[in-house]
């Protein structure tokens, strides 16, 4: 396939997706129930991709061993997932009230799609962070994970978008791995994460949406314009929005 004959398909495609949107908005009904299951699969495609460059540029890594990135993504993993079941002793009252929005809507047969949550935010962000709820069960852990994993997920794929975009550049690692470390050296980071709550989800979409954009930038394929924009669109249906970041 040529790259206009694609860009042309992306197109159309984008423009469907987008007559859909608006229609599931509108009219709701069987509009908003394929909606909402044509999102779900986009999401699934968009993880699938996410994971498959993060392992392949760790593995990479490994191999010529660049372990700079890997020791600093670790240290990172290892700080904010410390003590995750009891710090803060606190419960946070807004966000197990986010979380049970989010399994509540996984029971509609639209999953509340066009709806909204908790101070009338859209239920999307919600939905994502209630799977590993969803998945392992309600726990103090799980429903923790939901807010943190979007962020290491945004971290390590922030990582592998850098490695990929600067492959060329003979000591990136060493300073992609300066950049990663950093992200934590800011006092509100670690303060925003350990509220495990819907506050951490505009920089964790930031970091996804920024890894997916420069991954994309060096390997222009389908599917990677269309995990891209998965992530974009997600951006207007994050508190705050994430587009204000």
């Amino acid at each position: 396939m040529s790259a206009a004959l694609k860009i042309i398909c992306l197109d159309l495609l984008i423009l469907s997706l987008s007559v859909l949107e608006i229609s599931a908005y509108r009219l709701n009904g069987i509009y908003s129930l394929v909606a909402a299951k044509v999102w779900f699969v986009w999401f699934l495609l968009f993880l699938i991709t996410a994971i498959y460059y993060v392992v392949t540029t760790l593995i990479d890594d490994f191999r010529k061993r660049h372990f700079s990135g890997i020791i600093a993504l670790l240290i990172v993993t290892l700080l904010v997932t410390f003590k995750l079941e009891s710090f803060p002793i606190d419960i946070s009252g807004e966000a197990t009230t986010q979380v049970a929005a989010g399994l509540s809507n996984w029971k509609n047969t639209d999953f509340g799609y066009t709806g909204t949550a908790f101070l009338d935010n859209p239920n999307k962000q919600f939905l994502l962070v209630s799977i590993p709820s969803l998945l392992l069960g309600r726990s103090i852990i799980n429903y923790r994970l939901g807010y943190i994993l979007p962020f290491l997920l945004g971290v390590f794929l922030f990582y592998s978008g850098l490695r990929i975009f600067y492959d060329r550049k003979r000591k990136s690692p060493v300073f992609i791995a300066f950049g990663i470390l950093s992200l934590i050296a800011f006092p509100i980071i670690p303060l925003l994460l350990r509220t495990f709550e819907q506050i951490t989800n505009p920089l964790s979409f930031t970091l996804l949406s920024i890894g997916m954009f420069l991954i994309t930038e060096k390997r222009n394929r389908f599917l990677n314009y269309l995990a891209l924009a998965w992530i974009i669109t997600m951006l207007a249906n994050i508190y705050v929005p994430a587009l204000a970041v």
